[in-house]
């Protein structure tokens, strides 16, 4: 996040009423990346090359007025020796959205555990800490007095970066306490036409068309990142990783927070059905509900299916609206999944009724990017994805966990406006290092 070169002190008080946000994880196919083992194999070297990180928190907004959410993506280059490039540092927040007015110098280490640092030189620096996964992929979070966030960072693949991404995707968004959404789609010469299920303030919409009405645009050919409009209004930036994948971000002079990813679609041979779904599986969502806002609906479990439609034993832990749910006993439940990858999955509990999810099977090792379809349910998003014991051939390597990019849950409680005035008269003037992004 671009701070506010106000004073600390004012930062550690509004970051009082701040929570930290969660992050989602969805596994992939596959791992480009070098994977090292714990307490060795990790250094300044192993984060060289060019990187983006889609990240969702909250923090002290643009004007120095309240603590907002807010939803960013930051592209920057790592020399493999401690020095860093920020490029692209775009940012979703009230008054937004708002992007970089030039580039930044960073710096960053990494011990041999493969813990460690990234500071990013604002009007006055930004801290974040992260973990990597491998050389490709790391967990990070911002740990300011003025901000809080999590999300993943993955190298970009720059030979991507050539023209816009083709073919079959599925993808899933999330905008706090409004909408989620999932489907899929194909791209074509940048036109995007598919399918989504739509979550609207509780109110579900299935199968709806999705389709742009401004096709994507070649991504920069230094920093991958790219725009699209889709029929109902929705502007995008998107940033391409790979070939397969490109992350997504609202970039509405509305102010939406909008965020999500798409991943490339293999279908198995013969096409999706409940077949390709047998096994066991771990799942974790998370989401609002109308009762705690962001607070909401958390959860983690696994399950098993015959690959008959049937959902044959689990257990899942949920948070809901903060009373803790533990270890309820998953069974009796049913699953579709039609040929396109769609399917649904009512998940009954020992203790609770059904909730109706959908979900986009990616490829037979990686099948995921659900959303909730009950209105009963306000927006969320989880995650299914096999069990590595149950890899096929396609699905030789481990599978990389990536960020789900839906917005997750930040707390976005505003303190009084008097209480703010009082805390925000510094000696320094307030001043953004933001500049509104041009339309």
């Amino acid at each position: 996040m671009n701070p506010l070169a106000s004073t600390k002190c004012a930062r550690r008080l509004l970051m009082a009423l701040a929570a930290m946000t969660g992050i989602l994880l969805i596994a992939g196919c596959g791992s480009s990346g070098i994977i090292h083992s714990l307490g060795g194999g990790f250094s300044k070297a192993s984060l060289k090359g060019q990187y983006v990180i889609s990240q969702t928190g909250v923090g002290v907004n643009q004007a120095g007025t309240g603590v907002n959410a807010f939803s960013e993506t930051i592209v920057f280059t790592a020399d493999g020796n401690g020095k860093l490039n920020i490029t692209v540092d775009d940012f979703d927040q009230v008054g937004g959205p708002f992007t970089l007015s030039g580039p930044l110098t960073g710096t960053y280490g990494i011990s041999s555990d493969g813990t460690g640092f990234l500071i990013f030189n604002f009007n006055t620096t930004t801290n974040y800490a992260i973990t990597m996964i491998d050389d490709s992929h790391f967990y990070v979070i911002e740990q300011d007095f003025f901000a809080t966030a999590s999300g993943l960072g993955e190298k970009q693949d720059t030979t991507a970066f050539t023209a816009a991404p083709s073919g079959s995707f599925v993808f899933k968004a999330h905008e706090i306490d409004t909408s989620s959404r999932v489907g899929g789609i194909t791209i074509t010469a940048g036109a995007i036409a598919g399918t989504e299920d739509f979550l609207s303030l509780g109110s579900p919409s299935s199968n709806m068309p999705v389709t742009t009405s401004v096709a994507m645009t070649a991504p920069d050919a230094t920093n991958g990142r790219g725009k699209f409009t889709l029929t109902d209004g929705s502007s995008f930036n998107y940033y391409v990783v790979n070939s397969g994948k490109f992350y997504i971000m609202s970039n509405s002079a509305s102010g939406s927070l909008e965020i999500g990813q798409a991943e490339a679609q293999v279908a198995p041979a013969g096409g999706f059905s409940v077949a390709t779904l047998p096994g066991s599986y771990v799942f974790g969502s998370s989401g609002d509900t109308n009762v705690s806002g962001a607070a909401g609906i958390h959860s983690a479990g696994v399950f098993t299916t015959d690959g008959n439609g049937n959902i044959t034993a689990g257990a899942v832990d949920y948070v809901q609206d903060t009373t803790v749910n533990a270890n309820l006993a998953v069974s009796g439940g049913t699953y579709t999944l039609a040929s396109s990858g769609r399917g649904t999955t009512p998940a009954p509990t020992s203790s609770s009724t059904a909730h109706s999810r959908s979900r986009m099977a990616l490829s037979p090792c990686s099948k995921g990017v659900p959303s909730p379809r009950s209105a009963a349910k306000p927006p969320s998003s989880w995650t299914v994805s096999m069990s590595p014991s149950k890899t096929g051939s396609e699905c030789s390597s481990p599978p990389p966990p990536a960020l789900t990019g839906t917005r997750q849950r930040t707390l976005s409680t505003r303190p009084q406006a008097s209480a703010i005035r009082r805390l925000f008269q510094p000696a320094v003037p307030i001043r953004s290092v933001r500049t509104a992004a041009s339309p």
